[in-house]
């Protein structure tokens, strides 16, 4: 396989590098869910969704349609497609061929590395790069994909050599997936100067264990400033107090585990820091206007693209 080199870091367009500290780059949760070149499965005409991921579609015939909160993306062959996480529904003309992509690019909290501006589509042209990007993370893939259903990829075993094969292509990918859409005018999440006891407390709040109590008041003396002071520095740079961070990062990893495991209701319960099961229904019912068994039942299992 030839070695591609990797891309360097996008820049914004206004020249201005795009940056954080490393070890909050350390905090991004990146993984390859599943790669496939092919038709698009039967069952895979319409439906919504509620992915956890991110997903790109280069669209080599046939044409699809995505729309969500008011927005509809039309595609056609030669045009690449990436929309914004979360409910959707997508259509698919008969026929249609794709390099499909999807994979967890994530902050702890679930917020995705690119969100604001999604989504967008382009032809598969303008960004040469991506491709070549992509089809060296399926080349890498290919030998351990399932034949028969290319979404198992992540029941399959691995050697230590083989996952660092697909985890590198796919920094590779996540690089030039990130220049396309910087060139398009989006700009990644939590990036930016900001100040450093916001940064101290960021770390602090995606390490926390969900399972042990946390108090605003705890993290402020950390930081060295009072409670109402330490949640308005906060808020002005995250848009919310670090109360409703934390709470925003437990419902992420509550629907991870709802939708990708059979973890018991109990247990789940137990692991978000909920002294009762009772306690925890009641909480996500609250969030999500449904209790998490019918959430869990719900979660559409039969699209995979």
């Amino acid at each position: 396989m030839p070695d591609h080199p990797a891309s360097p870091f996008p820049v914004a367009p206004s020249g201005q590098a795009l940056t954080t500290r490393y070890q909050d780059w350390m905090a991004l949760k990146t993984n390859l869910l599943w790669i496939y070149e092919g038709d698009i499965p039967l069952d895979g005409g319409g439906g919504s969704l509620f992915p956890e991921s991110s997903v790109a579609w280069l669209v080599l015939s046939g044409a699809l349609t995505v729309s969500y909160a008011g927005q509809t993306i039309r595609a056609g062959a030669d045009e690449w497609v990436i929309p914004r996480p979360g409910i959707r529904r997508q259509d698919f003309a008969p026929g249609t061929h794709l390099l499909s992509i999807r994979f967890q690019a994530q902050w702890p909290d679930g917020r995705p590395l690119f969100d604001e501006g999604l989504g967008v589509s382009f032809p598969r042209h303008r960004f040469p790069d991506l491709e070549v990007r992509a089809r060296a993370l399926l080349g890498a893939a290919r030998d351990h994909t399932p034949a028969d259903d290319p979404t198992l990829l992540g029941i399959r075993h691995f050697s230590m050599g083989a996952f660092i094969g697909i985890k590198t292509r796919l920094l590779e990918f996540i690089g030039a997936f990130s220049g396309a859409l910087i060139a398009c005018g989006l700009k990644p999440t939590r990036l930016g100067t900001r100040d450093e006891r916001v940064l101290h407390a960021l770390s602090r709040l995606d390490n926390q264990p969900l399972s042990h109590k946390f108090r605003e008041r705890d993290l402020a003396v950390e930081v060295g400033l009072g409670l109402s002071q330490f949640v308005r520095l906060f808020s002005a740079e995250m848009s919310l107090t670090p109360k409703k961070y934390l709470d925003l990062r437990r419902r992420e990893t509550c629907k991870r585990m709802l939708i990708n495991s059979p973890i018991p209701l109990k247990q789940i319960a137990h692991d978000l820091g909920f002294a009762h099961a009772s306690d925890f229904s009641a909480w996500f019912k609250k969030n999500h206007g449904i209790a998490p068994k019918e959430f869990r039942d719900r979660f559409p299992q039969g699209s995979n693209l």
